[in-house]
């Protein structure tokens, strides 16, 4: 299985290659770290202040409704977790648990993206209280590009959950598969 730590990050290829800006602000270049400074309420990354961190937070947006849409595929309540515990009513937590499936996939197809290309000023927008957010038309190649790295490992999670809920059953339920067509395959 993928797995990349930020912290490994450090140092990496966005030292020269994230922004060809006039004069972007040093923090733009590197990754510094997940923590976002412009959230109050504990030690959350959801309001972005750099650019390799905005393009994360959309790529994990798109795992959070992928994972929603797959556990309505399947019949699961999202609003169920195993991981998450809902903070606020519809939290969706199952579809948090398994975000966390798809949270390494996003961070190598940043990681692709950033190796692939330099990026303007206008790839990314900050707002007055500092934070950034991905400009058009990259908030499109990053939606497509996350849906394509989420799909899979998201589909096959999802139906691993439904199959051992499935078993914990004292009712004989026959195990669907209808993301991966995993049975499908198995009986060609």
């Amino acid at each position: 299985m993928l797995v990349l730590r930020h912290r490994e990050w450090h140092a990496t290829v966005f030292q020269s290659t994230l922004c060809a800006c006039p004069s972007p602000a040093p923090c733009w270049k590197t990754f510094q770290t997940r923590y976002s400074p412009l959230q109050r309420a504990g030690k959350t990354p959801r309001k972005a202040v750099t650019p390799i961190n905005a393009m994360l937070n959309l790529g994990y947006s798109i795992g959070y409704a992928e994972a929603r849409l797959a556990c309505h595929a399947l019949g699961l309540d999202t609003e169920v977790g195993l991981l998450h515990r809902p903070k606020e009513h519809k939290s969706h937590s199952m579809a948090l648990d398994l975000v966390e499936v798809a949270r390494p996939h996003v961070d190598q197809m940043v990681l692709n993206l950033v190796a692939e290309r330099i990026f303007t000023r206008k790839d990314f927008y900050e707002a007055k209280d500092g934070q950034c957010t991905v400009g058009s038309p990259l908030d499109r190649e990053i939606i497509e590009r996350a849906r394509q790295a989420v799909r899979e490992p998201l589909a096959e999670a999802t139906e691993d959950v439904a199959h051992i809920l499935t078993d914990s059953c004292d009712t004989k339920v026959k195990k669907r598969t209808p993301l991966t067509r995993r049975t499908l395959k198995a009986t060609h």
